[in-house]
């Protein structure tokens, strides 16, 4: 190993067999360069001791070499994932995949929370793109359109075809549900919704969901997960009737809500007996006495290839303008 000066990029490209614009653009734009040749210039830095100077290289491109994951208060909705306390996992994930992918660029990742949408005009000077968590309004799409800096918005994209976005698939997710129950034979599902006015995601999981019934209505009821209290007793008499053979929701939250108010009523051995399935694939799932499906939206793998979209367009070698990361289903 070389110790007896500084090491160069130029060291890193000679230990690695390329030129050295080659290891620049995998400090700057990783997802440009085919992955053999990234790993062995990954492979060189790390054998010589190479770390690139962030600092030095947001100068030399007049940038800050910070790169912002943004979020908003939504102070008209009490539910949504920055609110609400079972969600904290969500964002520690898509952080943690942010922050991997940025770790061998000149980047460094930078959070901020904004209460108002106008308080983000000084985002222009102190960052060199955004990262936009969990936007779902057309006034935050705004907002962030007035600035001047590349942005990205996740993971709910679809209502909004412009800007580049990296986004789930709703209603693929909504159908995955949908042929789970059918191939556990059921034939008389029970689907738990909520802020279909103002969640558009939570309509295309319903959409979704009705394409895999066809000739049979499943029975759809609104329950909001903050509140006990709006499940319909009737539901649960229902339930216990043994009216229905299965159970999907919107989200995990929604359908445990259900699930500890039958079980609360004596109805836990029915549920045992239904097929049950959720949306999102709560960590805590495990930790619970009910045994059921969900639909992962895969969070990091979201964000992780959002920031590689973003690096492309500030390194000015844009291939994509969005992606969409398919949902998977999750089997206990």
């Amino acid at each position: 190993m070389k110790r007896d000066k500084q090491i160069t990029r130029d060291d890193v490209a000679e230990e690695a067999k390329v030129s050295s614009a080659t290891v620049s653009r995998v400090f700057n734009n990783p997802s440009s360069v085919a992955p053999k040749r990234r790993d062995a210039v990954l492979r060189a830095a790390e054998k010589l001791g190479y770390s690139p100077n962030k600092s030095a290289s947001a100068l030399r491109r007049s940038g800050s070499g910070i790169i912002t994951l943004l979020s908003f208060e939504k102070k008209e909705r009490p539910y949504y994932w920055g609110n609400q306390v079972e969600s904290s996992w969500f964002y520690g994930e898509i952080v943690q995949n942010i922050a991997a992918e940025l770790e061998h660029t000149m980047y460094t990742l930078n959070l901020k929370k904004r209460g108002e949408l106008s308080d983000i005009d000084t985002l222009n000077l102190t960052t060199d793109g955004i990262i936009c968590y969990d936007i779902d309004s057309a006034e935050e799409i705004e907002a962030v359109e007035s600035l001047k800096i590349p942005f990205v918005i996740a993971h709910h994209t679809s209502g909004f075809p412009g800007p580049l976005s990296c986004s789930t698939d709703n209603v693929k997710g909504g159908m995955l549900q949908g042929q789970y129950l059918r191939s556990h034979k059921a034939s008389k599902p029970l689907y738990c919704v909520n802020f279909l006015d103002t969640v558009y995601p939570n309509r295309e999981r319903l959409q979704g969901f009705m394409k895999e019934w066809n000739g049979t209505q499943p029975h759809i009821v609104n329950i909001d997960p903050s509140s006990r209290a709006s499940i319909p007793e009737e539901i649960i008499d229902l339930i216990l009737d043994g009216t229905y053979d299965s159970i999907a929701s919107v989200n995990d939250v929604t359908l445990l809500t259900l699930l500890n108010a039958v079980t609360n009523r004596g109805g836990k051995s029915i549920l045992e007996t239904m097929v049950l399935c959720g949306y999102d694939d709560i960590p805590m799932r495990s930790f619970l006495p009910y045994t059921f499906a969900s639909v992962d939206i895969r969070p990091g793998e979201i964000y992780r290839k959002g920031t590689q979209l973003l690096l492309s367009h500030l390194g000015q070698s844009p291939s994509l303008s969005s992606l969409t990361v398919q949902p998977h289903l999750v089997i206990p």
